[in-house]
């Protein structure tokens, strides 16, 4: 057993960096259609949210950090959101968060307002470049 790489996975930073790399085209392609639901991944000590499910996160909390982001490896810009494992628990609108694997669990929430969606994501992407991918 490699320690020095378990210790790389159980910090936070490189969790999320690796959610990432190796899951984002799966997460978007389930946020593409996402009306009613947040889907939340662990990164350690926090529980990120991307595009819809950030923006019914935001709506359940303010308390929320919103993170816009141009990656590399997408060509347009997505925003995230994340909460610690802490407001996750201690919040009474996350207690019917399902935790379905160790890092991932989903939150049923009231049908999506479209409008409200774009009109967010436009504002909180501001200015950020179009990336191409190569």
């Amino acid at each position: 057993m490699n320690t020095q790489h378990n210790q790389k996975e159980e910090m936070p930073g490189m969790r999320l960096m690796a959610l990432l790399e190796n899951h984002l085209l799966e997460i978007l392609d389930k946020e593409r259609d996402n009306q009613a639901a947040i889907h939340l991944y662990s990164t350690g000590t926090h529980w990120v949210a991307f595009e819809r499910s950030a923006y019914q996160l935001l709506r359940l909390s303010p308390r929320i950090i919103v993170t816009p982001m141009s990656l590399t490896i997408y060509p347009f810009p997505i925003v995230m959101a994340s909460l610690t494992d802490r407001e996750l628990r201690s919040s009474s609108r996350m207690r019917s968060f399902l935790r379905e694997k160790k890092d991932y669990g989903w939150l049923a929430v009231p049908e999506l307002s479209l409008s409200g969606y774009k009109k967010w994501h436009r504002e909180e992407v501001g200015d950020f470049p179009v990336t191409s991918v190569r």
